[in-house]
């Protein structure tokens, strides 16, 4: 049993959790910083393999929560990665920075 695969592949639940338990807590002020060991996009992946349904449903509880990748935001067709992993041979952009969604009035 490959246990780092096992572990990454459980991480947006893991990341999704502590996210929904401070969502009361968060505000406009609000950074959340930190690796997420998972891509939120495929355009996070060198690969561009799919999203799989535990990100999925991670980015829809940041939706929900009106949080947005920062970085994706002001850099949108950026392909920069900051993770390689030599068991699938692909690069992954996995360090996130999230803020609250401004909202037009």
């Amino acid at each position: 049993r490959n246990f780092s695969r096992q572990k990454r592949k459980g991480s947006p639940q893991y990341i999704k959790q502590p996210l929904t338990t401070l969502k009361g807590e968060i505000n406009n002020n609000t950074i959340i910083v930190g690796d997420f060991n998972t891509p939120l996009t495929a355009m996070d992946r060198s690969s561009k393999q799919k999203i799989n349904k535990e990100t999925q449903a991670l980015n829809e509880a940041l939706d929900q929560m009106d949080l947005i990748d920062i970085y994706r935001t002001f850099h949108p067709k950026a392909t920069e990665y900051t993770f390689f992993s030599s068991a699938h041979g692909t690069f992954s952009k996995i360090d996130h920075i999230l803020g609250k969604k401004i909202k037009s009035q």
